[in-house]
């Protein structure tokens, strides 16, 4: 009867850690899918950006082009696969066309009245910063899930049942760049 108690809760053990396995890499998921989903609201407010500076358009033409690659970009990222490269590229385009509107808002001050156009850029900074706390949620569900699989002993069931491989977190190298201080980790 002991036997029999000590193996029920090894069992139990077990189905929790493979369990746990489970919840990590499905938090990942879905928040690697919050996070496409926080890409494509940008999609519906592109149109906006684009009203609001068509009658610049002979003169901006290189920022809507901007805008078109990252419209593209962000149709391009998948819910299914977690793809920090397509990721990296498509912040590194938002990055270009807000650094292209700034440009825009200094060559035209009169876009600084512009209610449509002021209106865009609450909504361009509200879904920037949305999509920045949604990099950080990912970044923890998938150090979450990294520390689940490398883990003892939960890298004992990976390893056994799952055979997952580690999920690569984003980081942005050119913000990276721009820090001075670099930790020593080995």
């Amino acid at each position: 009867m002991t036997t029999f108690i000590i193996l029920l809760i090894i069992a139990a053990y077990l189905t929790y850690l493979y369990n746990s396995i489970i919840s990590a890499d499905n938090s990942a998921k879905r928040a690697w899918s919050d996070l496409v989903a926080y890409k494509r609201n940008l999609l519906k407010i592109i149109p906006k950006l684009e009203e609001s500076i068509s009658s610049y358009r002979n003169y901006e033409s290189e920022t809507l082009h901007s805008i078109t690659k990252l419209r593209t970009s962000i149709d391009s990222l998948s819910t299914k696969e977690i793809d920090t490269s397509s990721l990296k590229e498509t912040e590194e385009l938002s990055k270009d066309v807000s650094t292209a509107l700034k440009v825009s808002l200094e060559n035209y001050p009169e876009l600084k009245t512009d209610n449509l156009y002021i209106k865009f850029m609450k909504e361009w900074t509200d879904a920037q910063e949305n999509i920045t706390a949604s990099i950080n949620f990912f970044n923890q569900a998938v150090e979450n899930f990294n520390n689940k699989i490398m883990q003892f002993p939960t890298n004992l069931i990976n390893k056994v049942f799952f055979r997952k491989d580690k999920i690569v977190e984003f980081n942005d190298a050119q913000s990276m760049q721009d820090f001075s201080y670099k930790p020593n980790f080995k």
